[in-house]
């Protein structure tokens, strides 16, 4: 073709730097995408982590209370406690154990979380202070 004919050179030169400059800009989108998603998988993994950490206590706590509630059960409901394995030790270790998870729980705590455990944690002294009262 000629110089003056369809396409011209202008136009070939302006197509190709329109296209190597969308191309550039789709890179350039790719790896800013590449980026962000790397941020949020860290923001996640920290989340995540910070999850884990806090709902460990609450397991921990779960599961003292249960364990406390069964033994006071079967101390109420046996016939010669001290034959059947419930002892002071045994309950003083379980309420040691859910008062440090408690104190865990309140330092570690936010707002009204936190006041809620402190409460909760007072309560359960209370309580506990009250069956300390009575021989086993």
């Amino acid at each position: 073709m000629n110089e003056g004919g369809w396409p011209s050179r202008k136009l070939r030169m302006t197509l190709l730097i329109s296209f190597g400059g969308l191309l550039t800009l789709m890179v350039i989108a790719g790896l800013d995408a590449l980026r962000l998603a790397r941020q949020l998988h860290t923001q996640e993994e920290e989340i995540r982590q910070t999850f884990l950490a806090h709902t460990q206590p609450l397991l921990v706590l779960s599961s003292s209370i249960s364990v406390y509630n069964d033994r006071i059960q079967e101390y109420l409901l046996s016939q010669d406690p001290q034959a059947d394995g419930v002892s002071a030790r045994e309950f003083s270790r379980l309420a040691a154990e859910i008062n440090s998870t408690v104190r865990e729980l309140i330092i570690h705590g936010i707002g009204r979380q936190a006041d809620l455990i402190a409460t909760f944690g007072l309560g359960f002294m209370k309580c506990h202070f009250c069956r300390a009262q009575v021989p086993l």
